[in-house]
């Protein structure tokens, strides 16, 4: 699936917590269904491909971009010729104080049912801030020009969507999150997760998944290799990863790694590492 991958993180910029590079080749499948704590912003520049957001296909062509909430379950893939993308994730500490200055009502919902923006303009717009990013710019000039594009972003689809009812969780799927969220290293079996929060078996999959996207364990997952992300950057050996956050041992951490987010654990924590220790600001090696 991948020809080129690369992983850049711009020093000290306020909000950015990752971000991305690729060219990848025709992928049927996609990746798989994951989520991110993050908000993640991805620019097509070349290509053609799709993303589904809970459940909804939506096509994106070369010259679009796509906007997805943190915890929102979604999968992408390339057609035939693959694509090129860059692609940014965003603490939602950030997404969340602009909203509130501006006065936006940020609607998760609206944003899912449109996620994607068909507009050549915007993209090239975002590649250049990307690449600003990329070579390490002025940290007070990024930071304006990320808190004007996510405004941009957010405020046009206040404007153009509806109000969504709020969708109401049942309160032992939320019991439930919450049990991952602290346990997420444990082996919890569904009947010991069913019988903490007052549910059958069934009932708890049935609501969790029409809360969450997907089953609890897959849901656990994707909170490990977020935490094993975080403890990578770190300087945390693999083999440590896998023994804190309950993995069976280090070959199961890199593939269930590898499988959500396209690298092996050790490959992630080398290029994290070799980005944090190039202070040159000049493009590296492969940079485009």
């Amino acid at each position: 699936m991948q020809r080129g991958y690369r992983l850049i993180r711009p020093p000290t910029v306020d909000g950015v917590t990752e971000m991305t590079r690729g060219d990848v080749d025709h992928s049927p499948m996609g990746h798989p269904a994951h989520w991110h704590r993050e908000w993640q912003l991805v620019a097509v520049t070349r290509g053609d491909g799709w993303v589904e957001v809970d459940g909804t296909s939506h096509r994106t062509p070369s010259g679009s971009l796509f906007l997805v909430p943190p915890e929102v379950v979604h999968s992408n893939g390339t057609f035939e010729d693959g694509c090129a993308f860059r692609s940014i994730l965003i603490d939602p500490t950030l997404v969340h104080g602009i909203a509130d200055a501006a006065g936006l009502r940020l609607g998760r919902q609206a944003i899912c049912a449109m996620p994607v923006y068909h507009s050549g303009a915007l993209v090239r717009r975002f590649e250049s801030f990307h690449r600003q990013l990329e070579n390490r710019a002025s940290v007070l000039e990024s930071e304006e020009r990320l808190e004007n594009w996510l405004l941009h972003l957010l405020g046009s689809r206040t404007r153009q969507m509806p109000r969504f009812p709020t969708s109401v969780c049942h309160p032992a799927a939320r019991r439930a999150r919450e049990c991952l969220w602290s346990r997420a290293d444990e082996a919890l079996s569904l009947s010991e997760l069913a019988e903490e929060v007052g549910l059958s078996r069934f009932e708890l999959s049935r609501q969790f998944k029409a809360a969450y996207g997907m089953p609890p364990h897959a849901w656990q997952i994707q909170v490990r290799v977020g935490r094993a992300k975080e403890l990578l950057k770190k300087g945390v050996s693999p083999g440590d990863v896998a023994f804190q956050l309950g993995f069976s041992d280090q070959a199961h951490l890199g593939r269930v790694f590898r499988k959500a987010t396209g690298f092996p654990p050790a490959r992630f924590q080398a290029e994290f590492r070799k980005i944090v220790q190039d202070p040159s600001g000049m493009p590296r090696e492969g940079a485009t």
